[in-house]
């Protein structure tokens, strides 16, 4: 009788849990206290100047990294910070106080993608860097 061959070594039978990958250093990270945070600020501006922040701390550094930047605008509650309403209103007499918000908004946002795309140029860190943006 012909007895099967042994499996490949770098082949898993099925229902075998597969085998962890080799350990690797996790860099350090700032330790961020848990707990709700209330800062002062438009949160679309807190979210930006964080990952310029995060940016900064990472410039030089040899090591790769990701980052995952997600902002809340432009969905409800529609609160575009107010110059950047005025600034819509004052361009578009007529508009619609909806539609000027969520321009506004639209703006802001952009305006802080704008801030954090500046800050890898200047960081040297932009040609290195690949920016998905999406949207839903």
């Amino acid at each position: 009788m012909a007895t099967q061959p042994d499996p490949a070594p770098d082949t898993i039978e099925p229902g075998a849990p597969p085998e962890a990958p080799p350990e690797t250093p996790v860099p350090e990270q700032p330790i961020r206290e848990p707990g709700e945070i209330d800062p002062p600020g438009h949160a679309t501006d807190l979210f930006s100047q964080w990952a310029i922040d995060t940016l900064g701390e990472r410039k030089g550094k040899p090591d790769p990294f990701f980052m995952y930047l997600a902002y809340n605008a432009p969905h409800t509650p529609i609160q575009p910070p107010p110059d950047w309403l005025e600034k819509v209103k004052a361009r578009e007499p007529g508009i619609s106080d909806q539609r000027a918000k969520l321009v506004a908004l639209i703006e802001h946002l952009d305006h802080g993608i704008g801030q954090v795309i500046a800050a890898l140029k200047k960081n040297g860190q932009y040609k290195n860097t690949l920016t998905i943006f999406s949207s839903d």
